[in-house]
This record gives C-alpha cells, structure tokens and sequence, in this order.
C-alpha cells in the first residue's frame, strides 16, 4: 500500500504507468477520496464501497488480500514473535498485545493510528526512545 492506503494492481507505485500517456490513466479508487499523487492528466474517480459495485475493484482488493497474505507469512519468518502468519498483519488483540510488549518491528506502519497510540504510550512508559 501506498501512504494513502492504496493499492496498485499491475505495479508497486504510480510509475507503472511510464509506458502510457497520463491522459490514458484512469483510476478507480475504493473508498471517499483520490490520493492527491496520481499522475499529472490522469483521471480517478472515487467510490464509496466499490468493491461492492466494480468487479475490477473487487478484483484488486482479493490480489491485494492474497498479496499481503503471502507478505505477512515471509515476514513471519524475519518477525515470527508478532505471529504475522497468523493474523496476517490485522490488529488482532495478541498482535497488538505484542506491538505493546516490545514495540514495533521495521515493517509495522507507524502512520498507523492504532500503532502511533501504542508507540505514544510506550514512549510514555519509558520503553521507546524518540529519534
């Protein structure tokens, strides 16, 4: 995912799209709003539940699914105290229980504002030094 959140099929930033003209590039976006980083001249639309009414959204979100999936089961064997393998990177109660107990790892996303709420607490407990 890109710092929005977003997903692209076909490419792992908005440089896949090099070999066509901006003007080509249309985005649909599943959710209330278009990351401000598409290429100059595209287009993109954004909609509200789209997975529910574009077979193409709904199609990337289950290669995006089973892309990190496979992610969170390689990062298992670099990270395997989190149980990534497990609960594939979802804030499940022992992950986050986890996270708390010994801080994030390298791969946790800290825009996150579940994971920046833990980090603050620990920060405040003394457990994580500020850089």
């Amino acid at each position: 995912a890109d710092a929005n959140g977003c997903y692209v099929v076909g490419g792992g930033s908005w440089g896949m799209a090099s070999s066509h003209s901006a003007a080509s590039l249309h985005f649909l976006i599943d959710g209330n709003r278009c990351p401000s980083n598409l290429p100059a001249g595209s287009e993109a639309v954004a909609i509200v539940g789209g997975d529910n009414s574009e077979y193409v959204i709904a199609l990337s979100s289950i290669l995006a699914k089973v892309t990190r999936d496979r992610l969170m089961r390689e990062h298992d064997v670099e990270y395997p105290e989190y149980g990534l393998a497990r609960h594939k990177g979802y804030g499940t109660a022992a992950h986050r229980a986890m996270i708390e107990k010994i801080g994030g790892s390298p791969i946790h996303r800290k825009s996150f504002a579940p994971w920046k709420t833990i980090l603050e607490s620990r920060r405040q407990k003394g457990k994580v030094k500020r850089k």
